[in-house]
This record gives structure tokens, sequence and C-alpha cells, in this order.
């Protein structure tokens, strides 16, 4: 009988403590996600050179030393360009994923403990109720 008793504070956990710690941990994992993809910064250079790779202009009057080395640095900020795009919407899809995730998680983490209860007085009915089967 003193299991029984313990069922309310278990209902006041599960639906206080824990699911406050369950909020504060999705929050942890979507700050994780935000520094991992590195949102900050990679707005900050999305312009900037792919790797930092460079062509300087060595000087003089040679025009195909100067448009060689204007094409080679546009060329490499567009690279950096597209690369930062792309790292940014895995991110955004990562940050998307790990939502529907840990909205799918509090549904369950919610509905887990009266799932339970329904499983219990289901199979105590399909032992001892009408529709058992008999051999």
């Amino acid at each position: 009988m003193k299991l029984i008793s313990i069922v309310p504070y278990f209902f006041v956990w599960h639906y206080s403590i824990a699911l406050a710690n369950f909020v504060v941990i999705w929050k942890n994992f979507f700050w994780f996600v935000f520094n991992y993809f590195s949102f900050v910064i990679l707005l900050r250079t999305l312009f900037a050179p792919y790797k930092r790779l460079t062509e300087k202009y060595k000087g003089g009057l040679d025009i195909t030393n100067f448009l060689e080395s204007i094409f080679i640095n546009f060329l490499m900020r567009i690279i950096g360009f597209l690369m930062r795009i792309g790292v940014l919407v895995l991110g955004v899809m990562a940050l998307f994923g790990l939502f529907v995730l840990g909205l799918l998680a509090l549904f369950v983490w919610i509905t887990l403990p009266f799932l339970l209860i329904f499983i219990f007085f289901a199979g105590l009915f399909a032992i001892f109720g009408e529709n058992r089967l008999t051999m």
C-alpha cells in the first residue's frame, strides 16, 4: 500500500520539476546548435573570401595581373558566400529539426504517464476480461 502513496508525488514531480528541467535541457540543445553552426560569425563574415584565400596585386601597369587578382578575389568571395549560405541553411534545418523533435518529445513526456496507466488497465482487461482467449 505504501507504493500507491507515491503516485501523487510522482505526478507532481513529473509535471512540475521534471517538465521545467525538460524545457531547460531543450533550451541548452538550441544553444548548442546555434553555437555549433556559429550563426553570428557566419553572418558577420558572409562576404569574406573562402578560407581567406586572396590574390595580391603585384603592382605595376600590367592589366592582366590586375584583372587576374580582381577575378580571383571576386571568385573567392562568391565561393565563401555560397559555402557560408550552405552552412547557414544546414544550421536552420538543424534548428527546425530540433524544434520538431523537441515538440514530439514534450508531447510524449506529457502523455506518457496516462499512456502507461491505460496500457496497465488494458493488460488487466486482456487477462481478466471477457475477450480473453481460452484454450
